[in-house]
């Protein structure tokens, strides 16, 4: 555990390489990522028009306590390392960015308990909060900025003629180890449940996962891989199983609720199919050296006889993709292209294996197969996720639907539709005590308008 302070820098990611004894225990250690602090410079502020403007994202530095984790996020342990009794040397070697540390504990990590539900979770006074997704007070990058959603008016909050900023996170918020943090007051002490609205239609057919803490820990093992799952429209999640939620109990005063990007149950299939690439590149490289860059289709190469390995390696690739392809599915619950490209570079092996007259055949659209797996492996791991609100309830409370009628629906495009043709979306400028005022046209996108006017006000 690395209690630590990042010292301002060019804004990434710190990354140290770590030696024990001066050798590197495993491959894990050359990169180590410790995340900085970012928050909102300003509160949300409106132009002339009543749009909302975009906050700048100001660093806001502090000491941080953290174990060492995995950066790829393939292990959701912390990481571990043997030691034999008697004295040992750590050296940190820095990689990127500066920072200061206050303190290295090395402990016996207890095993995570599972979540238990209480014996009695009634509460004589019934407790509610919900929190804004945009009014996340601290996060770990700079591009985890509000963002806005005009597409429903279940959305909160909303307006048919305004640009709101109402949500965070979305295709920005995606890498493992990256997190929002939020800040909430608990009037009623009791055991709590806890609902999210959120979407996630950036990865088709998969779901992305977060890690859940609650003042700074993970309350149990379940919170570690909550899983949300794909689709275009806004969804809504209680956290627990399918027959009731977790209750989890908050005295009354301050708390924080913090969500962490993890790669949940993908992390050891992307970490299969990554070994799966490098042997099927080997087997590329391989049959590459017999038949060349453009190889003749019509010619027996007898691969056999020459290249045996590489003809059982297809047939061993195959199987193991197909298992692959059949887990995917199984995690998600559904297919899609994400699955799609599994299936297709297990059957390919599989008929370049059973017929390796046709190796020549399909030796192009392998190597493409290849790529696509590298792709896929990409994409796997991005784990986007949109969160409009969070909330928090005592047993009794029954959430309201977060979704909008089919009549307040309608409601909201009609007065979308009547507003274009009145309100000016172009149009960006803020309020000024001068009486001198000039007027700037730019062909770039409505933010670069937005920041190039901040610097004008500024």
């Amino acid at each position: 555990e690395v209690v630590y302070y990042p010292i301002e820098g060019k804004g990434s990611s710190i990354v140290r390489e770590l030696r024990i004894d001066g050798k590197l225990p495993f491959s894990e250690c050359q990169n180590l990522t410790f995340t900085r602090v970012f928050k909102n410079a300003s509160e949300i502020k409106t132009d002339n028009s009543g749009n909302q403007i975009r906050p700048q994202q100001e660093e806001s530095p502090m000491w941080i306590k953290t174990d060492l984790y995995d950066t790829l996020g393939y292990y959701s342990e912390p990481l571990q390392f043997y030691l034999e009794a008697g004295s040992h040397e750590l050296e940190f070697s820095s990689i990127r960015e500066p920072m200061l540390i206050g303190m290295i504990t090395i402990y016996q990590s207890p095993a995570a308990r599972s979540y238990k539900k209480p014996e009695n979770v009634t509460s004589t006074e019934t407790g509610y909060i919900k929190i804004q997704g945009e009014d996340a007070v601290l996060k770990s990058d700079s591009q985890l900025y509000p963002l806005s959603d005009s597409s429903t008016p279940s959305t909160v909050p909303n307006d048919p003629k305004k640009i709101l900023l109402n949500t965070i996170g979305g295709s920005k918020w995606h890498s493992n180890g990256q997190w929002l943090q939020w800040d909430f007051n608990i009037k009623t002490a009791g055991y709590y449940k806890i609902g999210i609205k959120f979407r996630q239609n950036v990865t088709p057919g998969q779901s992305s996962y977060r890690k859940i803490y609650i003042d700074g820990k993970v309350p149990f093992s379940e919170l570690k891989n909550v899983s949300f799952s794909y689709n275009n429209r806004w969804q809504y999640k209680t956290l627990g199983t399918e027959e009731e939620p977790y209750y989890i109990y908050l005295d009354k005063g301050p708390h924080t609720i913090k969500m962490q990007v993890v790669l949940g149950d993908i992390a050891t299939l992307a970490q299969n199919v990554n070994y799966s690439i490098t042997r099927l590149n080997d087997i590329y490289r391989e049959l590459l050296m017999i038949i060349g860059q453009d190889p003749d289709k019509t010619r027996d190469y007898q691969f056999k006889k020459v290249a045996p390995d590489a003809v059982k390696g297809l047939g061993d690739e195959s199987k193991t993709l197909e298992n692959y392809y059949k887990q995917f599915v199984n995690m998600n619950g559904m297919g899609g292209n994400q699955a799609q490209i599994l299936k297709n570079i297990a059957d390919l092996t599989a008929k370049m294996s059973k017929n390796p007259d046709k190796i020549a055949k399909y030796f192009s659209t392998f190597s493409n197969y290849i790529s696509s797996l590298g792709t896929w492996l990409t994409t796997a791991m991005n784990q986007s996720l949109e969160i409009d609100y969070i909330e928090l309830a005592t047993p009794e409370f029954d959430w309201e639907s977060p979704n909008a009628s089919f009549t307040e629906y309608m409601s909201f495009i009609l007065k979308q539709f009547i507003a274009s043709f009145f309100v000016d979306y172009n149009s960006i400028g803020q309020s000024t005590t001068s009486d001198k005022s000039i007027s700037v046209w730019l062909s770039t996108g409505r933010d670069q308008a937005t920041a190039l006017n901040q610097l004008i006000m500024n």
